[in-house]
This record gives structure tokens, C-alpha cells and sequence, in this order.
């Protein structure tokens, strides 16, 4: 379908999911969904990518990944 005003696409590398915290869980769908759920709606592009990872390093305990992280956002402007 088309995009809709103040529609949220996230576009990511494994890098994000697979990230494991200290006890080697992965971030995950689930939390990552849930994240964007809880920060798609009030705000922009730039505030859901600075959440998802400060989410991420608290996850995981460092600012240090395994694997490579890249993150695009695009959110819809509203009419």
C-alpha cells in the first residue's frame, strides 16, 4: 500500500537484531518493534534513530558492536 502521513520505515542491518547483551540475548524484532512503536508516533526520523541506539547500547552494555549497525529512517511528513 502507499505510505501515509506520519508512517515510519525503518531500514537496518542484521547488525541491530543480532546485537546480544552480556549474557549473549539478541536485541531482536520484538524489542526493536516495540521500540518503534513507543517512539514512531510523537517523534521524527532522527528522534526514532537516536532512541533505537541508545536502546541498543543499554541493551547491550557499550557503545561496541560485533557487527557493523546501519539504520535508515524515513518518516512521512504530516499534512
Amino acid at each position: 500500500g502507499d505510505f501515509q502521513p506520519g508512517d515510519v520505515l525503518l531500514l537496518y542491518t542484521d547488525g541491530v537484531t543480532e546485537a546480544c547483551d552480556p549474557s549473549q540475548e539478541m536485541f531482536g524484532e520484538d524489542r526493536l518493534i516495540a521500540l518503534l512503536e513507543d517512539h514512531a508516533v510523537t517523534g521524527g526520523a532522527q528522534g526514532v534513530l537516536d532512541a533505537t541506539l541508545q536502546s541498543l547500547a543499554n541493551f547491550t552494555g557499550c557503545d561496541q558492536h560485533d557487527d557493523d549497525v546501519s539504520m535508515l529512517v524515513v518518516k512521512v511528513k504530516q499534512r
